[in-house]
């Protein structure tokens, strides 16, 4: 926890963003990421084959357009 509190203080961000919570939602992804990546692993596996063949399959000319992606 402690290093969740100095990765909020040390990050810069908009204070939109911080007044938000948006950068604490941020930071709480990527931790709880962190303590339990072999749970993530299937997820995180479908995301990067899906995005990797919806590339693959799109027109040279298209135009890719990421959101949400949060830490990735």
């Amino acid at each position: 926890m402690l290093a969740e509190v100095l990765r909020y203080v040390t990050t810069f961000a908009p204070e939109p963003v911080r007044k938000h919570g948006y950068l604490k939602k941020l930071i709480d992804l990527e931790f709880r990421y962190k303590r339990g990546e072999h749970a993530w692993a299937d997820h995180t596996l479908n995301c990067r084959t899906f995005i990797v063949t919806a590339a693959e399959n799109a027109p040279s000319s298209a135009r890719p357009l990421f959101l949400g992606l949060g830490c990735l």
